[in-house]
């Protein structure tokens, strides 16, 4: 078996040293220290078929130089596993040829003991080559790389291996108006980029309801981490190719929620109304004659902006508004009486809503500003 050892290491060795599979545009030193790196492991085959349990410790350097080396030379991290694969299978395939009938039930044992070894080997060469990247700050420029690719639509797996991240089947896309966000308190699967018109967070996960539930959750806890406790625009990318959709949608959404002064959690789908009325001044005034014959009374307006920002809620909203619930009766009765609309009744709800949103967006007659909502808040559709 040392014989069919040494014939094995010197195949594979020619094979490095050429450049062959994803060598190819590793550099000759490169090359050589994945030598190095195969005869370190071949020799612990040896040691193992003699009866060795483990590996020592020592044997591990030569892969956190190669991770090192790997990053010097600017070699994809992908490109180095892939390599380290191909060996260890044609180490384990290379004694499988060579051996006799009575060295079989050896080579179980030790094709089993070379699956951990790799591992093991893979393990260290991820830890050494993050190190390395993270040292002269490589990762945040992988990491702003694969961002790039995603909001650009060409989603790139080389990318995602190479920032130490994975390309996941679906997004959930989160807007924030605030362009200073502490990005240190979501998770490093989370990509943030943050721009003039505020910040986009994309948080990896899986399209399944209690997946989507999961990471709705998780978004709305790094927002109050992060110094976002008002209002965040949540929509979701069902595959990667459709971020910028997403992302567009969000932006605009989030844009539109902060000129209404809305709070809480807000989807893009339930501002449809006000995306139109925010492109048509003519439709404004139209809609906003239901609130005219009190547009002057403030305490009315602003009754009615709290009362919808609490969904209807009569309690929260005598309370954020410093008055009793009779008071506050006796207000919705006038408003009632005065524009002859209802503003509890379906049609008055959404009568007196797209009103508002109106004047706001017109900004002659600004609706008081509301007090914040506490995330994990949800706008009513």
């Amino acid at each position: 078996m040392r014989a069919a050892h040494v014939d094995i290491l010197e195949d594979l060795s020619d094979g490095i040293l050429e450049g062959n599979g994803p060598l190819t545009s590793a550099g000759p030193a490169s090359r050589r220290l994945w030598v190095s790196s195969a005869r370190t492991v071949m020799e612990a085959g040896l040691d193992v078929w003699s009866g060795a349990a483990t590996l020592p410790d020592q044997d591990w350097n030569i892969h956190v130089e190669l991770a090192q080396d790997a990053v010097a030379n600017g070699l994809p991290l992908g490109h180095v596993l892939r390599g380290i694969e191909i060996g260890y299978t044609a180490l384990v395939t290379g004694y499988w040829r060579v051996a006799e009938p009575g060295d079989h039930t050896e080579l179980v044992a030790y094709t089993a003991w070379n699956g951990k070894l790799a591992d093991s080997c893979l393990q260290s060469l991820r830890d050494g080559y993050f190190l390395s990247v993270k040292s002269d700050g490589r990762v945040e420029v992988a990491r702003q790389a694969f961002l790039e690719s995603l909001l650009a639509g060409t989603p790139r797996t080389d990318l995602a291996v190479n920032a130490g991240l994975a390309l996941c089947p679906a997004y959930l896309v989160m807007a924030v108006p605030s362009r200073t966000v502490a990005t240190d308190a979501f998770p490093r699967d989370v990509l943030v980029n943050q721009t003039e018109r505020g910040s986009v967070a994309l948080f990896p996960t899986v399209d399944a309801p209690d997946m989507w539930a999961r990471t709705e959750v998780q978004a709305r806890r790094c927002a109050q981490l992060g110094g976002v406790s008002s209002m965040i625009v949540l929509t979701r990318a069902t595959e990667p190719k459709n971020i910028p959709a997403a992302v567009v949608d969000a932006e605009r959404a989030s844009a539109l929620a902060s000129a209404l002064q809305l709070s809480g959690v807000v989807r893009p789908e339930t501002l449809r109304m006000e995306q139109v009325l925010a492109e048509d001044g003519l439709l404004r005034q139209d809609v906003s004659q239901v609130i005219e014959p009190i547009i002057d009374q403030c305490d009315l307006i602003t009754t009615l902006h709290q009362l919808y920002q609490t969904d209807l809620d009569r309690s929260r909203t005598a309370t954020r508004l410093g008055i009793h619930r009779r008071t506050l009766s006796y207000r919705l009765q006038k408003i009632a009486t005065v524009t002859g609309v209802d503003p509890l009744s379906s049609r008055g709800i959404k009568a007196f809503q797209l009103a508002l949103a109106a004047h706001q967006l017109d900004g002659e007659h600004p609706v008081p500003e509301s007090l914040p909502e506490e995330l994990p808040g949800e706008r009513a559709s």
